[in-house]
């Protein structure tokens, strides 16, 4: 079975958000807090034939005080005969409740690093004086953060700075299209890479004394925290209001590559199953796409915003396949409020 303790080690070695960069002209926009209901991005559209796939991009963080208009999307859901859910990765593990609530204290452990070393011995100078500077600002006391990892204190620190710049993580879009799914009757399925590990007491074990390449992951957190919070309000608030020329303006970069490499590179863990995971999610979600695209009349999905703009991303990867890809904007796209 999948395991909470499983999906508990999932969370906690999420990585951070996503990185952001925007073009000088979009820097230069007064960055204004977007509040109360707001209609969120237009949809675009993949089809097959006479079959089609209305496709809603998401974003995280999005503006803290937003409401998110879901009614013309909820009516394309309660049409549909399918709804695709973006990739996930699932750890799973035959072990009972009791034996998974034996392993909690080793799950925790394995947020400190391998000799017990703290921030400052393994941080560079330079990393470790941008760190007090930031971390003055953002909390009261760093006391139970000094002898994490690197990257989970960068996973913190990512939050605090949301919070402070009126930004939140949770868009709200998947419970909701799941409960308007739910409640209509219409299937949902959620593409998954499932890691079977037969050992998870020797995976935490392994992971506690693994030590990660994880700087890299700190510097870029801290980087985008000391410059690129309006960019991320600028793309908060253009994925609010569906503003699609702002939010093709962007550059979408790979949201946290250097975060997930840190964290899954390491070859002492390939032998649990963490290998490709990111690879392996992309064609799990390609394949069902693929099926659903040649067995409904309309699905409706939900995939990461870069995922529909970026070059290499899932949307451009179905048009190489031939099927047609229609941008909001774009000729013979339809927003969600003319979508059939």
């Amino acid at each position: 079975m999948t395991t909470w303790l499983g999906a508990l080690l999932i969370a906690a070695i999420a990585a951070t958000a996503v990185a952001q960069e925007a073009s000088a002209a979009t820097q230069q926009m007064d960055v204004v807090e977007v509040s109360g209901l707001q209609p969120g991005p237009s949809l675009w559209r993949i089809s097959h034939g006479d079959n089609e796939m209305w496709v809603l991009g998401t974003l995280s963080p999005v503006p803290k005080r937003m409401q998110w208009d879901a009614a013309d999307v909820e009516s394309i859901i309660r049409e549909s005969q399918l709804v695709l859910l973006s990739p996930t990765i699932n750890v799973k593990s035959e072990l009972g409740f009791f034996a998974q609530i034996a392993l909690v204290p080793k799950l925790f452990a394995i947020r400190k690093n391998p000799g017990k070393e703290t921030l400052q011995e393994v941080l560079p100078d330079e990393l470790y004086a941008r760190w007090q500077t930031l971390s003055k600002r953002y909390f009261r006391s760093t006391r139970g953060l000094e002898k994490r990892r690197p990257i989970f204190v960068a996973q913190e620190l990512y939050e605090q700075a949301l919070g402070d710049a009126g930004l939140r993580s949770d868009n709200g879009v998947i419970a909701r299209t799941m409960k308007v799914a739910k409640k209509a009757g219409v299937p949902v399925e959620s593409p998954k890479v499932v890691v079977d590990v037969k050992d998870m007491k020797g995976l935490l074990a392994e992971f506690a004394r693994t030590s990660l390449d994880d700087v890299a992951c700190f510097d870029k957190t801290m980087t985008y925290v000391e410059h690129d919070l309006d960019t991320m309000r600028l793309r908060a608030n253009a994925w609010a209001i569906g503003d699609a020329e702002a939010l093709r303006a962007m550059t979408f970069t790979d949201s946290y590559d250097t975060c997930l490499r840190s964290l899954f590179g390491a070859p002492s863990l390939s032998k649990f199953g963490f290998v490709n995971l990111r690879e392996r999610a992309r064609d799990e979600w390609l394949q069902a796409a693929e099926t659903a695209l040649k067995s409904h009349r309309m699905t409706f999905s939900v995939l990461p915003m870069g995922q529909l703009l970026i070059d290499d991303g899932y949307a451009a990867e179905l048009r190489k396949r031939g099927y047609t890809v229609e941008a909001p904007g774009e000729e013979s796209a339809i927003d969600a409020t003319t979508a059939p």
